[in-house]
């Protein structure tokens, strides 16, 4: 379980990083994801 939660929030997080960068559009559902991340849910 615990290698499934890093490889997703690796994966996440590149993604925000796109993001911020203007090179892919975030949609809610992935930023609601990396909040729950963040937040440790």
């Amino acid at each position: 379980m615990n290698d499934l939660y890093t490889l997703l929030k690796r994966s996440i997080t590149l993604y925000i990083k796109r993001a911020i960068a203007g090179l892919v559009v975030m949609s809610q559902a992935i930023e609601d994801v990396y909040d729950a991340i963040l937040r440790g849910a």
